[in-house]
């Protein structure tokens, strides 16, 4: 049986619960006398669906179809003299770049 007709199948059975169609719940019964209905993850279904993933991210890297997005992280000045005062009380204040030209950094500069 493959995992997406294992979550399809529950997603099923609990679709009548606010985020029961994605097949990630699961219902149990709480209480003293097991009467008050709870609903929760299920953890085994989340390793489930992340090895799911996992194949899928495989399958796209063998077909070159997966593109890692890496972030340049960027070098700012944030000594007091580079930081522009907002300039009204609970704006933020503005950052330049460590990098930009010193008659780009506002009236502190």
């Amino acid at each position: 049986m493959s995992p997406r007709l294992v979550l399809d199948q529950r997603g099923a059975d609990m679709a009548d619960l606010p985020g029961g169609a994605s097949g990630l719940l699961v219902r149990g019964y709480k209480g003293k006398e097991a009467d008050r209905l709870v609903t929760r993850i299920d953890p085994g279904v989340v390793s489930l669906v992340a090895e799911l993933r996992g194949h899928e991210r495989q399958a796209a890297e063998e077909l070159e179809q997966w593109k890692a997005h890496h972030e340049e992280r960027k070098v700012i000045d944030a000594t007091p003299a580079a930081i522009k005062p907002a300039a009204r009380h609970g704006e933020p204040a503005q950052v330049f770049p460590a990098d930009a030209p010193a008659g780009d950094r506002g009236w502190m500069a």
